[in-house]
């Protein structure tokens, strides 16, 4: 009587661990997504931070520093050229990007940027227009 009870404990167990392992491939592109899904939204926070440093920073004297932080989760690569800020957001394991641009007033151009940790943005205004300069933490 105990064997057929232990025995119908061990199918109903191995019954619940299939079925569980069926569903974990969706479990795990639903958690990766929900990921992006945060990074996205500190991508734009990011973004917008950016925007409003550069447009305080207008309105000092030389000299005066902005700082703020970029924590992105996933990959973000940001530029900044032509006055125009470009942050793009990847997901490389389900091929999804989102990008975030916006107009800058009289920053300095940098070359494209790889984030994949948390980095300290340094923004400095200079007489030539407003520099970033890059702190990893």
């Amino acid at each position: 009587m105990n064997a057929q009870v232990s025995l119908e404990l061990i199918l109903l167990m191995s019954v619940f661990f299939s079925i569980l392992l069926l569903f974990t491939p969706l479990i795990q592109k639903t958690f990766f997504l929900g990921i992006y899904a945060l990074d996205v939204s500190r991508a734009k926070n990011f973004s917008d931070s950016f925007s409003v440093a550069v447009q305080e920073l207008n309105s000092m004297s030389n000299g005066s520093k902005i700082s703020f932080t970029a924590e992105p989760l996933t990959e973000w690569k940001i530029k900044a050229e032509k006055e125009n800020l470009t942050v793009k957001v990847f997901l490389e394991k389900y091929s999804e990007e989102k990008t975030f641009s916006a107009e800058q007033f009289n920053i300095i151009p940098f070359e494209e940027l790889l984030l994949k940790e948390k980095t300290v943005f340094v923004l400095v205004k200079t007489e030539k227009g407003i520099q970033t300069e890059l702190q990893k933490v």
